[in-house]
């Protein structure tokens, strides 16, 4: 081979591997979405711990509280996937709780700062609902005028605002709450994207005892009997 032919050889071999080089970097691989339906990034809770402490507040607004001053014992009911709690909580009218809530894997590991990171976070919210039973016998519960009144604690922020999550809060149980006896529906919602937890409609979180249809799906749901005193 001449000197000529050799270096044709070598210069269109060296450009056949540039553009090759340079057409394999042009290519993007789009990243997979995440369904979050099934890819949560987070376990999901096998039991949970509701921890009630009397306490005073100050310092509210009309979605969250700033100072929780706890003012006696406190009364934990607990919940799991192996075995249901149909033991009443008592409360009293007219007093505030301090709530804390503990999520636990099935070894019965502490799994809330799981909850809490800034992904998980603007995903996640609990809501209280005041029900009673409708159909014991197909265990189906109807909508009520709450009996409480719960603000959120958490001070982790999602668009410039105070986010709400609802793993510790205040807890007011109101003086003239009716029934005596009735359920209080805790959800946790996993918002789905594109969802969000802000109303768009009007700018805000939604209210604790509001959730959105549309928001998501839902990482628990539980119905915890009270007996107001």
């Amino acid at each position: 081979m001449t000197m000529k032919k050799l270096l044709c050889t070598t210069f269109a071999t060296a450009l056949f591997v540039l553009l090759f080089s340079l057409s394999s970097c042009g290519k993007i691989t789009p990243e997979k979405p995440i369904n979050q339906a099934k890819e949560r990034g987070h376990e999901v809770p096998y039991s949970t711990d509701f921890v009630f402490t009397p306490c005073e507040v100050a310092d509210t607004t009309a979605l969250f509280v700033d100072k929780i001053t706890n003012k006696g014992s406190s009364s934990t009911w607990s919940f799991s996937n192996e075995k249901a709690n149909h033991t009443p909580l008592a409360l009293k009218r007219g007093q505030w709780y301090h709530l804390e809530i503990v999520l636990r894997n099935a070894s019965g590991s502490d799994i809330n700062a799981q909850y809490i990171t800034p992904e998980q976070a603007a995903l996640h919210q609990f809501f209280f609902i005041s029900r009673e039973l409708k159909d014991e016998a197909k265990k189906t519960y109807r909508t009520i005028p709450s009996a409480i009144t719960y603000k959120y604690a958490e001070t982790l922020q999602l668009e410039g605002k105070r986010n709400p999550i609802g793993l510790e809060g205040a807890f007011y149980v109101h003086p003239n709450a009716t029934p005596d006896h009735f359920f209080l529906n805790v959800v946790l919602v996993h918002v789905l994207p594109p969802s969000t937890k802000i109303n768009r409609t009007t700018n805000s979180f939604y209210p604790f005892d509001q959730p959105a249809r549309t928001m998501g799906t839902r990482d628990l749901e539980l119905y915890i009997p009270i007996d107001l005193q």
